[in-house]
């Protein structure tokens, strides 16, 4: 798969959730892309992990007909090619343990109010920048969303309004609310314009 200019792996969706599912058994990258390189998951079946329905082996096998350079993953990183909403949610589960309606609201183009400190919404919005921006909305701990009821997460009041930007799809530099201290603070996630994910793939 191809790299982009800052030498960042691009991962099909399937492999980059892979990776991410099989890092939350705790095992070090080296060894699960040892596992998955081999497709023998013997080290991984005698740990949880957060999506233990996933089809390992499968997605180990595309990875192989696609030729993927695993070193080159763990020693530049890796980005999405391509992410969709409930993708995007999937990664926030895996990689930093955060779940809709308890830690953060959605709606169809957008999450709002994700708690993630400045160095992780850093490496967040380097992981998923072709198609959403990460962008600073306060620097206090989110409630939990009320769902509606239809089921579906309400944005909190604050949340959904606009966060004073004259175009809230404009990025801001994700040092507007960073400190030094390493505090939670919350982030809007917002799809590009012309990001090509059409109405479908949102849902």
């Amino acid at each position: 798969m191809s790299g982009s200019v800052n030498s960042r792996v691009q991962l099909p969706l399937p492999l980059a959730l892979l990776l991410e599912n099989c890092r939350t058994s705790g095992l070090p990258d080296e060894l699960i892309v040892a596992c998955i390189r081999e497709q023998q998951f013997a080290a991984l079946a005698e740990r949880p992990l957060a999506d233990s329905r996933m089809e390992l082996a499968e997605r180990a096998r595309l990875a192989q007909e696609l030729g993927i350079d695993w070193e080159a993953v763990l020693r530049n990183g890796y980005e999405f090619g391509f992410l969709h909403l409930n993708g995007l949610k999937r990664l926030l589960a895996f990689r930093y343990g955060l779940r809709e309606g308890t830690d953060y609201a959605a709606d169809e183009d957008r999450l709002e109010r994700v708690p993630l400190a400045p160095e992780q919404a850093a490496e967040l919005a380097a992981l998923i920048h072709r198609q959403w921006l990460v962008l600073p909305q306060s620097a206090q701990r989110p409630t939990a969303p009320e769902p509606s009821a239809s089921g579906s997460t309400a944005l909190p009041e604050a949340a959904a309004s606009t966060t004073g930007e004259a175009d809230p799809h404009q990025s801001q530099p994700l040092s507007a609310t960073a400190g030094s201290d390493g505090r939670m603070e919350v982030w809007s996630i917002r799809l590009k314009l012309n990001s090509g994910l059409d109405e479908a793939s949102l849902r």
